[in-house]
């Protein structure tokens, strides 16, 4: 293992969120990649994970979301998926995988009771948070098409 990065962190001791921008030692981006380890435990003692491989698509024409978080061994098998619009939270599912390597694949117009529905429309942006180990979550955003 090499170090590729390491980053200031902004964020809130009020809800445990955090960003960061990883940089090499000259000062360039970094970008996270599927397989890297992010080492947080200065942050919070349990935020040490391995980036997920974590798919998506979103088609608006039959309101269906596909896709898969991959299990890295720190996976709680679940994601959660907001649905945004015109940047207001238009729709919420909190979904467990399939057991197949984290896949899922639902309506969002055809939700349980404690979900939020909503349709689908191009453009929508989408962001699935494959959660970890310590409730830690690994985000990919994606528009629907």
């Amino acid at each position: 293992m090499s170090l590729k990065g390491t980053a200031k962190v902004t964020g809130s001791a009020y809800d445990g969120e955090f960003s960061a921008k990883f940089r090499d030692s000259q000062g360039h981006a970094v970008s996270v990649a599927v397989g890297d380890t992010v080492n947080a435990t200065k942050i919070s003692s349990d935020a040490h994970l391995v980036v997920p491989a974590i798919s998506a698509t979103a088609t608006a024409s039959n309101d269906r979301v596909a896709g898969s978080c991959a299990d890295t061994g720190r996976s709680l098998g679940y994601a959660n998926i907001s649905l945004y619009r015109t940047g207001r939270l238009r729709g919420y599912a909190g979904f467990e995988g399939d057991g197949n390597n984290g896949v899922f694949n639902f309506n969002f117009r055809n939700l349980g009771p404690f979900d939020n529905e909503a349709n689908v429309k191009p453009g929508d942006r989408l962001v699935i948070d494959c959660v970890q180990s310590g409730n830690d979550g690994v985000l990919l955003t994606i528009f629907a098409q």
